[in-house]
């Protein structure tokens, strides 16, 4: 049944993963859940504030903790962070729950599209760069195969309505696309 189904959306910052995910999981009745929220509810600090006091190996080892824990549960919307295909434990983790069905959709953006969203985002730790343009094109390509090597779908951002993503991703999952 599909109800029993996690739909995931991975992708990079800026890519609407938060704002897709909370409208899909409205219109199809399921639980929401966004990783990086659960992670500052868990150590009661933002994610700027675990990269500046712990850094992000400690960010990356409490993600991971908060993955699993999240996908062990079914029938709800998981957007995770940014960053979530870097480690391998995440990645074999959402493989395995894609064997089991689960959905997992790589929401993308152009790097124009993306730079207008965040250039103005101070909660983004990884764009505290001297050129944080650059780092957003660096970050991507150092991901995107990661990202590929987890996603059943990818889907662009870029110019379009999140309540249009949204009905793609319903006409999706009532197709059986996993």
């Amino acid at each position: 049944m599909l109800q029993d189904r996690n739909i995931i959306l991975i992708g990079f910052m800026g890519t609407g993963k938060t704002t897709i995910g909370e409208q899909l999981a409205k219109r199809l009745s399921l639980a929401f859940i966004d990783t990086d929220e659960k992670i500052c509810s868990i150590s009661g600090l933002t994610i700027p504030e675990i990269f500046q006091q712990k850094g992000e190996k400690y960010f990356r080892q409490l993600e991971s903790q908060v993955l699993t824990d999240v996908l062990a549960q079914a029938s709800q919307v998981v957007s995770t962070g940014g960053g979530i295909v870097i480690q391998e434990v995440n990645r074999q983790l959402l493989n395995a729950r894609r064997q089991k069905g689960d959905l997992v959709i790589w929401l993308t953006a152009s790097e124009e599209t993306l730079w207008q969203r965040l250039k103005l985002d101070s909660n983004r730790p990884l764009l505290k760069a001297a050129n944080p343009r650059e780092e957003i094109a660096s970050l991507l390509r150092q991901r995107e195969d990661l990202y590929r090597s987890v996603a059943d779908y990818t889907i662009s951002t870029s110019e379009r309505e999140p309540a249009a993503v949204v009905t793609e991703i319903i006409d999706i999952y009532f197709k059986g696309g996993f």
